[in-house]
């Protein structure tokens, strides 16, 4: 008798613990769901669309003014953004999320006609089991050319390997980079490539690309030594997808709308078909200097993250990494000489 009361006692306890198990696993995906509901990414919807076509019914873009009054301005900037543009890549990144202890991917649960479901509040509900599509977290940055025994790609590290933290996944899903395309002003096609280094503590990746435009130019490091006063420019894609859209036309945001053509990926690869993607040009002057980083007022956010820092001979000085808003809009920026150290420990 006492051995059968301790084995109906040991299941209930099993049972209690399968159960706490089982509410835990909830909650976790729970937390994630919502989470990933915050999270925006670039799709762009048909309210969306309607702005977008107010926008340009009212003019130019802000941002092609800015650009366009910029150049007018100053013939030696004109003449580096003009022989860099082709140089500088807009980068998009998809995020899969995995188990770290069953390496299964988490999914989004659909019905059997394959639409994915929601709970009331929005939340999708997600799972790790089935067959569903699995979840993607969306993001964009700035990369780069650089020639160093062959040809390469920089941007940040946090671009190309967002942190768990940034997911409230308390290290139980892992990010996993699951695509990475890159698109070149004046290249129709997407440069697809992979990471060959980073270095977290830098905030620096370098990617090595599949295929190769002829005509890529690749930019210069600079050798010189960088002055508090000095004029940079920085280039890149702040805003990401939205801001390039903005700057097209009616025909064509009619056109997205018509075919439904609105996805991450999908607008991408309209914007690239039809030449309309080339970086967004900022002038700034750096107001201070030191080995870890240098810190200038250009104008730019986000979406710029990786993206070169130029002075007027068209060298890079830097890496574009962070905005301070509490600081008058500064932004920092990796020195070059971080990069080529990175460049050196893997050749």
């Amino acid at each position: 008798m006492i051995g059968l009361a301790l084995l109906l006692y040991q299941q209930q306890r099993l049972g209690d613990f399968v159960k706490a198990e089982l509410v835990r696993e909830a909650q976790r995906l729970n937390e994630f769901a919502l989470n990933l509901k915050k999270t925006k990414d670039d799709s762009i919807d048909v309210a969306q669309l309607k702005m977008l076509k107010e926008e340009l019914n009212r003019g130019v873009s802000l941002a092609s003014e800015r650009i366009e009054a910029l150049e007018k301005q100053n013939r030696a900037i004109q003449e580096v953004a003009f022989n860099a543009k082709d140089s500088v890549l807009f980068l998009q990144v998809g995020v899969g999320f995995k188990d770290s202890k069953t390496q299964q991917l988490l999914r989004h649960v659909v019905n059997v006609d394959g639409e994915r479901l929601f709970r009331p509040d929005g939340r999708p509900i997600l799972t790790l089991e089935g067959d569903g599509p699995a979840v993607e977290w969306t993001s964009t940055g700035t990369a780069w050319f650089v020639e160093y025994k062959q040809t390469l790609i920089v941007t940040n590290h946090h671009v190309v390997q967002p942190e768990a933290e940034n997911f409230s996944l308390r290290g139980e899903l892992e990010p996993v980079v699951q695509k990475l395309l890159l698109y070149q002003r004046g290249n129709s096609e997407a440069i697809s490539a992979e990471i060959f280094a980073a270095d977290r503590s830098l905030d620096l990746a370098i990617l090595k690309p599949s295929q190769i435009h002829q005509k890529t130019k690749s930019l210069k490091l600079t050798d010189r030594a960088v002055s508090i006063g000095e004029d940079v420019i920085v280039m890149g894609y702040p805003t990401g997808l939205r801001a390039m859209v903005a700057q097209t036309d009616a025909a064509f945001i009619e056109k997205l709308e018509t075919e439904n053509k609105l996805g991450f990926w999908e607008v991408a690869r309209q914007l690239s078909k039809n030449h309309l993607i080339s970086p967004l040009v900022s002038k700034g002057i750096i107001s201070r200097v030191n080995n870890e980083y240098l810190a200038y007022d250009a104008a730019t956010t986000h979406g710029g993250s990786g993206g070169p820092v130029l002075n007027l001979q068209g060298e890079v000085v830097a890496i574009n990494t962070a905005i301070i808003p509490e600081f008058g809009g500064s932004n920092l920026g990796i020195p070059v000489i971080k990069l080529k150290s990175l460049l050196n420990s893997v050749f």
